[in-house]
């Protein structure tokens, strides 16, 4: 007799991961204020800070900077990848 496999506790009964968009994910750029470096961050991440205070003013979250002390905001510019 074949056992069966058992579920992981973040699979449904389709056997799909949670939170998976399935197709392209939106991303967003954003680029430092300080020493112009760029990149494309998930939109889910800055959906994530939508609960901080800027959100709640109508104003885009910015980030720290990974390469010097500046703060990163968003450029306006948006993909899908």
């Amino acid at each position: 007799m074949k056992k069966k496999k058992k579920s992981l506790p973040w699979q449904d009964e389709f056997n799909e991961v949670p939170f998976d968009p399935g197709g392209p994910e939106a991303h967003l750029k954003y680029r430092c204020k300080r020493c112009g470096y760029s990149e494309w961050v998930p939109a889910w991440v800055i959906d994530e800070f939508a609960m901080g205070e800027k959100m709640r003013h109508g104003e885009s979250p910015e980030t720290c900077c990974p390469k010097c002390p500046g703060a990163m905001a968003y450029t306006g510019e948006s993909a899908d990848m």
